[in-house]
């Protein structure tokens, strides 16, 4: 599941800052840290394109990689959906990131895309193009902000190594330094939900709009259906059991 991924991913990345010499360990993180490489790539692919939908690059991106196994290519798309998942919150992050620093900000952020729903007709290609430097932000920002790793624990996967990114850059190190002295986010930027469709969707749920936010910034689960020709509910869940 998406959760004990991620529990895996922070394990190992907390052994190895640790210094654990276990070669197991060792390789999960060289694995781990691959995958990031992979993510900011496929990340770039669809933020460039956003008149294609995005499961249809992604499709595309391991299509073309035959040597990602299936393992690596759902984990890999995990850590993709969940960053989109939380995207308005890490836009907002980014832009008041950069209002925050010496230089002025970009004349115009992902965030306002999602405020003005732009996002969902693809004007933006043109007007705002998307490199991969971009993407890298989205990721640096989802395992500092979301996931809570320290700046030690996202170096050792930004190590420049075959497969992985780039070590991070002294301005990249500034930049994830200004995230403590940011304001309190906004409720839709904390949500996950973009801020034009926050006071309907507050309309809509009412006392259960924190719940259901949250929900929305989880994996869906899924859902299996039992042929009661063939089986039953009960002998089906047994064998998934024992299955694992």
């Amino acid at each position: 599941s998406a959760k004990n991924f991620d529990d895996r991913f922070v394990s190992c990345l907390r052994a190895l800052t640790l210094n654990t010499n276990l070669f197991f360990l060792v390789a999960s993180i060289m694995r781990v840290s691959a995958r990031v490489g992979a993510v900011i790539e496929v990340l770039s692919t669809v933020l460039s394109s956003p008149t294609t939908p995005a499961d249809r690059l992604v499709t595309q991106f391991f299509r073309q990689r035959t040597y990602i196994g299936s393992s690596d290519r759902r984990e890999i798309g995990q850590l993709v959906w969940a960053i989109f998942r939380h995207f308005p919150k890490l836009s907002w992050l980014s832009t008041n990131l950069d209002r925050t620093g010496s230089r002025k900000s970009r004349a115009r952020s992902p965030a306002s895309s999602f405020r003005s729903g732009e996002m969902f007709v693809g004007s933006v290609a043109e007007q705002h193009p998307y490199d991969s430097l971009d993407a890298r932000r989205l990721v640096l920002l989802y395992l500092f902000s979301v996931k809570g790793l320290t700046n030690k624990e996202v170096s050792s996967l930004f190590d420049g190594e075959k497969f992985s990114p780039e070590e991070l850059e002294p301005r990249e190190h500034e930049l994830l330094a200004r995230l403590d002295r940011l304001p309190e986010p906004p409720e839709w930027a904390q949500h996950s939900v973009p801020e034009w469709m926050w006071p309907h969707l507050q309309h809509t749920f009412g006392s259960r709009a924190t719940t259901e936010f949250e929900a929305l910034n989880q994996e869906a689960p899924l859902d299996l259906r039992i042929n009661p020709l063939k089986a039953t509910r009960e002998a089906v869940l047994r064998q998934l059991r024992s299955d694992g």
